[in-house]
């Protein structure tokens, strides 16, 4: 049985849908089969692997430069691989957050000599389309994916609060 050889070939070359289809595959037969000895051993050593696989994820999710469908793709293996989509969720926000408010500092404040909305019209863009992009990334990825089973009242709960939170301090910043 060659799963954690696989498993760990596949992390070290990024290829993590491909893990992830491995493990999906074999995880079955591995709990089936865990009262037998040589499985057992199998098991433990996936699991370990599956473990630097899903902080691996993390580590993509985390990366505030990740493209809409690289967040779509992560999050739907780390949901996959039983990571409760509260967490995923929280992680996808934070690493939002650091793009919206870096988006937010960015903006300055404007000349007393220009005109507010020709400031916002030069300089609002940025944030605008990070947000725009942030909320259809997160209706993509967690209220439209089957996968996530939390009900869909709390997801649109939490994706209201953070829109709520950045559009306050984009407007608190520009005062």
């Amino acid at each position: 049985f060659e799963l954690p050889t696989l498993l760990r070939k596949a992390i070290q070359m990024q290829a993590y849908p491909q893990a992830v289809k491995y493990y999906s595959q074999a995880a079955a037969i591995l709990s089936q089969y865990e009262h037998v000895n040589s499985f057992d051993g199998i098991r433990e050593d996936c699991e370990n692997t599956v473990k630097l696989l899903i902080q691996a994820l993390r580590d993509t999710l985390s990366d505030p430069a990740i493209s809409a469908v690289q967040v779509l793709e992560t999050t739907d293996m780390l949901v996959e691989l039983k990571v409760p989509p509260s967490d995923v969720i929280k992680l996808y926000l934070d690493t939002a957050h650091v793009t919206l408010q870096a988006d937010i500092d960015a903006v300055g404040t404007p000349p007393e000599d220009q005109d507010i909305l020709e400031f916002l019209d030069t300089t609002g863009y940025a944030f605008l389309g990070s947000v725009s992009l942030t909320i259809s990334t997160y209706k993509s990825a967690f209220c439209e994916n089957p996968h996530v089973t939390l009900p869909p009242s709390e997801l649109e709960e939490t994706l209201s609060e953070f829109a709520y939170q950045h559009f306050s301090a984009y407007f608190e910043h520009m005062q």
